[in-house]
């Protein structure tokens, strides 16, 4: 036979050009197309995603999934399909990991409350192994029941986040049997930087300390660790 049989493959292709027919002619037709949505890690901003984690010995990945940084402008863990992580949740999340590997937090029996996005309240109770030479508190547990809230309001969101510095103003001594709270809010974050304070204050209300801390994220996520064995997996609340 003569006749040349059409392929159908390129019959049905939109973007080929018959011959002779000017481009202009098709660009009606392929203008028409649906644009492709773009990908998460081409927008702007940050968002936490649910990815495969890998296995421990870096070859392939497993059913489980964990959290990390991604891009997007979509609320907490909203990927293509994938399920949503509140603000809230995932500010709960993180303290009970966190408060998992905070051995000193545990050992001096600091609880954890009032976490949300940005802040954090830790509780102490002034023991006799707390006192100093002139029988009041030491500074330096104060300033590290400070630093404990501080810890726990920036990593609330998700990315592992440090101290870059930090200060603290003594107002009033705390003394033995106080039952001491630190209240930390997240004042501003800029790029990976924020900065937070914290009043530490006793139950009547009355303030011991004033503290500003520096914070910096780092890559990786908080809910990636797993818990050391023999902690806690909650942070009990006070």
């Amino acid at each position: 036979m003569d006749a040349a049989v059409a392929d159908p493959a390129r019959a049905a292709d939109p973007e080929e050009v018959p011959a002779g027919a000017h481009p202009a002619s098709t660009a009606a037709a392929s203008s028409h197309r649906p644009a492709e949505p773009d990908h998460p890690r081409r927008e702007r901003g940050r968002t936490w995603v649910r990815t495969p984690a890998r296995t421990s010995s870096g070859s392939g990945t497993t059913a489980a999934y964990r959290a990390r940084p991604g891009r997007g402008g979509r609320p907490a863990g909203a990927g293509y399909g994938e399920a949503v992580i509140e603000p809230n949740e995932l500010a709960h999340r993180c303290a009970a990991t966190l408060y998992a590997r905070d051995a000193a937090s545990q050992h001096l029996g600091i609880t954890i409350s009032g976490v949300a996005p940005g802040q954090a309240t830790a509780r102490m109770r002034i023991t006799e192994t707390m006192l100093n030479g002139h029988g009041v508190a030491h500074g330096g547990y104060l300033f590290l029941l400070a630093d404990t809230a501080f810890a726990f309001a920036c990593n609330s969101r998700g990315p592992v986040t440090v101290a870059a510095g930090a200060e603290m103003v003594f107002v009033t001594p705390a003394t033995l049997g106080d039952e001491l709270v630190a209240t930390a809010t997240e004042r501003v974050r800029y790029g990976r930087s924020g900065v937070s304070d914290v009043t530490v204050h006793r139950a009547d209300g009355t303030v011991i300390a004033e503290f500003r801390g520096r914070s910096r994220s780092r890559t990786g996520s908080v809910l990636d660790a797993t818990p050391p064995a023999g902690v806690h997996a909650d942070p009990p609340s006070g």
